[in-house]
């Protein structure tokens, strides 16, 4: 009669021993489900969502998908390595019955690469160019007669001589581009220190009638067509707004602005067919020498997250104030009013940009 009590109490241990086998096994299962496979399921959202992304990207763009891996690849394994990367914006403000070529903005962006702080520095529109016989505001004229491939040639090597450094890139923004611009990207912010009125704002319907636009005093959000009102006034009784000076100054609040929305908006970064528009509008709507490919662009993949945080200085070549290196002249074909250095010495000029540099 005991036997079977005997029996039961010798597989007991063993039975034991099956059960923790049975539950190590469940438990690593149980951490295999937890820990392994949500970050492959992840892994794979990710590869899948970027086949798309890329596939939208490529699309909308007529680049092939291969294109768009390798030309970024090549971006990637060569980045930028200067430690600056240098603008010249020429803006023409050119109105459907206007034919004259004359570039109202001449302003050299010196952008330092190892801390994304940047300078824009303007030259007055009315400095002269002795060797050329002419403004600098005329040279992009010349430059589409004499070089149609690269109008630009002609101002960026003036330029290059008064800063004493290369030109990267040149672009000709046309005032109409920054309003298609500012439409692609969104509403832009700008903040408007002193309100104004021009009651002579020329009208955009070829009638050469004139129009009154206002803007007020503190934060306003614009649109693109708001911001080429903007950008273009210079008619205001106010003399601190109106005139050149005011224009050009208001004309770098809305560079600042948009180069805010390109760096700190994140859904046009994630939004591949907003990308792929504006990667459309700087190869195609945008006059740039020379121009840019992908693998140009993603090569400052280390500079672009530094424009965050970067800081943003602005400077005119002084000629009103003490400490003038620039003078008023009247120029020796037609005596009209220029600009032009102080004893023809192009030297303090020179050392002007280079000492503000970031």
């Amino acid at each position: 009669m005991n036997q079977p009590e005997e029996v039961l109490t010798t597989n007991q241990p063993e039975n034991n021993q099956e059960d923790k086998k049975k539950f190590s096994a469940n438990f690593l299962r149980l951490a295999l489900l937890i820990f392994v496979l949500p970050p492959l399921f992840f892994l794979l959202a990710i590869a899948i969502g970027s086949f798309f992304y890329l596939e939208s990207f490529s699309s909308k763009t007529g680049l092939g998908v291969n294109q768009v891996i390798n030309q970024s690849w090549q971006g990637f394994k060569n980045p930028y390595q200067e430690k600056y990367l240098t603008f010249l914006l020429l803006g023409l403000d050119q109105r459907p019955e206007d034919e004259t070529m004359l570039t109202d903005t001449i302003l050299v962006v010196g952008l330092n690469t190892q801390t994304g702080s940047y300078l824009l520095f303007s030259i007055p529109r009315d400095l002269w160019i002795s060797p050329l016989k002419t403004k600098i505001n005329a040279l992009y004229y010349y430059g589409i007669k004499e070089n149609p491939s690269d109008p630009t040639k002609i101002v960026r090597q003036e330029v290059e001589k008064i800063i004493d450094r290369k030109i990267n890139h040149t672009i000709v923004l046309k005032m109409e581009s920054i309003k298609d611009l500012v439409d692609l990207l969104g509403e832009i912010e700008i903040n408007i220190e002193r309100g104004f009125v021009d009651s002579e704002f020329p009208k955009d319907d070829g009638s050469n009638q004139v129009m009154t636009i206002e803007f007020n005093q503190g934060k306003q959000v614009f649109s693109g067509e708001r911001a080429l009102q903007f950008i273009r006034s210079r008619k205001s009784q106010d003399q601190q707004e109106g005139g050149d000076d005011a224009r050009q100054k208001r004309q770098k609040q809305i560079i600042t602005a948009l180069k805010e929305k390109l760096v700190k908006d994140r859904a046009t970064l994630i939004n591949p067919e907003k990308l792929a528009k504006l990667y459309n509008f700087f190869q195609n709507d945008l006059d740039l020498f020379p121009k840019v490919d992908l693998a140009r662009i993603t090569s400052f993949y280390r500079i672009v997250p530094k424009l965050i945080d970067g800081e943003q200085k602005q400077i005119e070549i002084p000629w009103k104030e003490e400490g003038a290196i620039l003078t008023a002249a009247k120029d020796p074909l037609y005596g009209t009013w220029i600009l032009i250095p102080k004893n023809n010495d192009w030297q303090p000029v020179k050392d002007f940009f280079s000492l503000n540099l970031p």
